[in-house]
């Protein structure tokens, strides 16, 4: 797990802290899960009848974090299913945002993924999910599948988990997969859907000296790959596969090659799970009663109250519609439900915001240790509400603070490259997002 991968850590360690219950605890205990590479459980049934058949214009859905944003696997899965079924074609839903969770997933699953009507959905955030507690990965993965289904019974799903620098290791010394995967399997075992374990074969091949996860070494020119290793992932001039220069985003050539490998290996199995699932899904009663399956999202551009306030598009989602206040500016709305997510840019400039729900005041600081770039991140505006009418004023502080001090020393290093770009002191919101604890007064 990078740095840049512990965005919402860091964005909720600003809540006040619960103190922990036994029950609490209990929620936040899982097996560990063995380190397999597919699990093929009920397959994609809808998905392989409509290949065989030959259908236009399937959609494969990429709902992940920065790893499925590159153009690495995602785009040699789609290659993939097209070299496999030459007589149907397929269209991607481009859903994955860098540095994101399940927890921003399951709330923009709806306009991202949803609205495009997707026939299969690939999930991914074990990597991203790393520090998030068991419960909440529960709650968010369960909702995924469960929104998913409440739109379209046929869609099908399937799991797949990533893997970084690290990680490798402790695959090796434990054989089991990370937290987040096994949490995820707990999912994937209640709704029959398969998973691909992407980390199983990279693990391997990394404890055979013949991969470094964490290279900057080039690949080299017509090398070709030991044969024992039986990829067509490319090599440095030592015959190494070089996974990744920041040993967390694979090269295209090297890391996200044994990734599609992976799917390529994994799909026979699924597809024989296939031909025996009819694809007529019963869905059952959730796992979780609070599992997140109603999300209402507030897009503070479109609010009458942020009317003349600057906009700041970052970005090409919906998500990057932000609304830009400078020191002393403020707003308000309303929104109903027990709980509250805002998206918000942590970034060079970022200030001081102050959350007003329901006249109970809080602060919170939009710049980290990282900011010496810009990036969403997930805020709880509130939780363990009454489940009733809300009222949120959000306002831009003037309280300055020095910035080169919380940065890490990487970032302090590009700050002083340019110290200008950090003066400011401005607050950037994109969008809240409203939920509902079923049991919420």
């Amino acid at each position: 797990m990078t740095n840049k991968l512990k965005i919402f850590a860091f964005a909720l360690a600003a809540l006040p802290a619960f103190s922990a219950t036994a029950q609490q605890a209990d929620e936040n205990a899982f097996v560990p899960r063995d380190m397999v590479e597919c699990v093929a459980r009920g397959g994609l049934p809808n998905f392989y009848k409509k290949c065989l058949g030959g259908k236009q214009d399937l959609k494969v859905a990429y709902l992940g974090g920065s790893i499925t944003a590159q153009p690495g696997w995602r785009v040699q899965s789609l290659d993939l299913f097209r070299k496999l079924f030459p007589k149907a074609s397929f269209k991607e839903i481009h859903a994955a945002i860098g540095g994101t969770g399940s927890d921003f997933g399951v709330c923009r699953l709806g306009k991202d993924v949803l609205e495009g009507k997707p026939d299969l959905v690939f999930v991914e955030f074990a990597v991203n999910d790393g520090w998030a507690a068991p419960v909440e990965i529960r709650k968010n993965i369960e909702g995924i599948v469960r929104q998913i289904w409440a739109q379209d019974k046929t869609t099908d799903i399937c799991f797949v988990y990533t893997i970084t620098n690290g990680m490798d290791k402790e695959i090796l010394k434990t054989g089991k997969m990370n937290r987040a995967a096994s949490v995820m399997e707990e999912i994937a075992d209640y709704y029959k859907i398969p998973s691909i374990n992407f980390g199983k074969r990279v693990a391997e091949l990394s404890g055979e000296g013949k991969l470094d996860m964490k290279s900057s070494k080039p690949v080299a020119k017509g090398a070709k790959a030991d044969a024992s290793m039986k990829t067509k992932a490319a090599v440095d001039a030592d015959g190494k596969i070089p996974f990744a220069k920041d040993g967390v985003h694979p090269d295209s050539a090297t890391g996200h090659v044994l990734y599609t490998e992976s799917i390529e290996r994994s799909l026979p199995a699924i597809f024989a799970a296939s031909k025996k699932n009819s694809g007529k899904r019963v869905i059952p009663q959730p796992m979780r009663a609070d599992c997140v399956e109603k999300v209402d999202i507030i897009m503070m551009d479109e609010l009458p109250s942020t009317k003349g306030f600057e906009r700041s598009k970052f970005g090409n989602s919906d998500w990057g519609r932000f609304v830009k206040l400078v020191p002393e500016q403020e707003f308000t709305f309303k929104f109903k439900g027990t709980r509250a997510l805002a998206c918000v840019r942590f970034g060079v400039d970022g200030g001081m915001m102050e959350v007003t729900v329901d006249g109970k005041k809080r602060e919170v600081r939009c710049f980290d240790q990282h900011c010496s770039w810009n990036r969403r991140v997930f805020v709880m505006l509130a939780d363990k509400l009454d489940n009733k009418e809300h009222t949120v004023k959000i306002k831009a502080l003037s309280k300055k603070f020095e910035k080169r001090p919380i940065l890490t020393d990487e970032h302090k290093a590009k700050y002083d490259q340019n110290p200008k770009q950090y003066e400011d002191f401005f607050v950037y919101i994109s969008a809240v997002f409203a939920l509902t604890d079923p049991a919420g007064k």
